[in-house]
């Protein structure tokens, strides 16, 4: 009778059971991620989630804070010019930190508010939701704080630069905030007539905060630069009626182009060209006012010259010479 050969038992050496063992780990670390962005995201939609402009705020104006609040009494954050600790390196755009009384934190809903400083000074445990919705109520307030987006385009700013270090070794970065950034702007300026209608100084507000982070976020700061795009969109609506025949909109159009219009043609001169065009063809419109037309020159000239104004030519405009 055949004697049968022992089996030689299960070959262990290919590493199956430790890989199913680091699968199985590697599950568990994502489960847990997980319900730590749903926690975080149920807490804080609950104050910020944007429904719609009319029915959701994004900080609280001084008519809805209660008696409780100090900026019910036109007072600040009680730090006055105390630092936030943003850990920001000092750059060509000047000094990252922001002081507590810029960042005027009690303005935001409560919900927000430690989202928002977590992204200024460490950014680590926001989930991307969170930032998400960090970065919907900042460029929200930028516009309907009068006044305030300096400050809101620094705060996209430091939270820019962080998202930037943090990612910087990722094989696919998700670029979160930034990302959301431009979309929330791209959003306000598909209704920007809405925008104008419902108040004049909210559509002005809005193009100095896209100015103000265009510039900012271009010296300093990798991942907005795409912003331009809407910069160009929102110079080009100023050049058609109606608002070419408000002053504070012409005076815009013009501040913006002598501050960072030289940054917007290296950028993209094809735009910068359309948008050339259509301020001459402004300039020519029968319709335009007077005074229209000397301000639109001025800068038709001040392109032209390779946005640095001759002597003569500065002379004639400022009564000086233009640095």
């Amino acid at each position: 009778m055949d004697q049968f050969e022992l089996s030689p038992g299960l070959d262990m050496e290919h590493g199956f059971i430790r890989h199913i063992q680091q699968h199985q780990y590697s599950r568990k670390q994502l489960d847990e991620e997980a319900a730590l962005n749903k926690e975080q995201t149920a807490r804080l939609t609950r104050g910020v989630t944007m429904q719609s402009k009319q029915t959701a705020s994004v900080y609280q104006p001084p008519g809805r804070r209660g008696p409780e609040s100090s900026a019910a009494t036109g007072q600040r954050s009680d730090a006055g010019g105390q630092r936030l600790n943003t850990g920001g390196q000092r750059s060509d755009t000047g000094d990252m930190s922001l002081s507590q009384e810029e960042v005027d934190i009690e303005r935001y809903v409560a919900e927000a508010r430690p989202y928002i400083l977590e992204a200024l000074q460490s950014l680590g445990n926001v989930s991307n939701t969170c930032l998400k919705s960090v970065a919907e109520v900042i460029v929200n307030r930028a516009w309907e704080d009068i006044g305030y987006y300096r400050t809101a385009a620094a705060m996209c700013q430091i939270i820019a630069q962080k998202e930037y270090e943090q990612q910087v070794h990722d094989v696919i970065p998700t670029h979160t905030f930034r990302r959301s950034v431009m979309e929330t702007c791209a959003d306000i300026f598909k209704n920007h007539t809405e925008l104008r209608e419902h108040g004049i100084n909210y559509w002005i507000e809005f193009i100095r905060f896209l100015s103000e982070i265009y510039s900012q976020i271009r010296s300093g700061t990798r991942g907005l630069r795409g912003i331009y795009d809407i910069l160009f969109g929102a110079l080009d609506v100023l050049t058609k009626p109606p608002c070419i025949a408000a002053f504070d909109e012409v005076e815009l159009l013009c501040s913006v182009l002598r501050d960072v219009g030289h940054s917007l043609e290296v950028d993209s001169l094809d735009q910068m060209n359309n948008l050339i065009a259509s301020l001459r063809d402004a300039f020519l419109e029968p319709q335009t006012e007077e005074w229209a037309r000397g301000m639109l020159l001025e800068i038709l000239e001040l392109r032209a010259s390779g946005w640095k104004l001759s002597p003569s030519v500065a002379e004639y405009y400022y009564g000086g010479s233009e640095s």
